[in-house]
């Protein structure tokens, strides 16, 4: 069940991402995936606040351009690099406009 779960969510996250797929559409099959592997209760209002909010979109790193919404996923040690990666651009870019001022 798990892995026909985490299948049908990167179907659907990759449907999101690349069309007029609705939040709703994704969030049930992301949490009672969420659920069945971590046995605790999904955090539904954080995913659909983020989902809503696009974040990947909006960074101008080149990890969030070229990983699109999989920036966001947690899959494998590479993503978390790369994710890792995104948060030290930001870091540097914040840093510098307080430094400007």
């Amino acid at each position: 069940r798990v892995r026909v779960l985490e299948k049908e969510c990167l179907k659907k996250i990759n449907l999101y991402d690349q069309s007029g797929f609705k939040a709703e559409d994704l969030l049930g099959v992301l949490c009672e995936y969420e659920t069945l592997c971590s046995g605790k209760p999904a955090k539904e209002d954080a995913y659909r606040s983020v989902l809503e909010d696009r974040p990947w979109e909006q960074c101008d790193c080149a990890i969030c351009k070229d990983l699109g919404i999989h920036v966001i996923v947690f899959r494998g040690a590479e993503r978390n690099r790369r994710r890792g990666f995104h948060n030290i651009h930001v870091f540097y870019r914040r840093l510098h406009r307080e430094l400007q001022r």
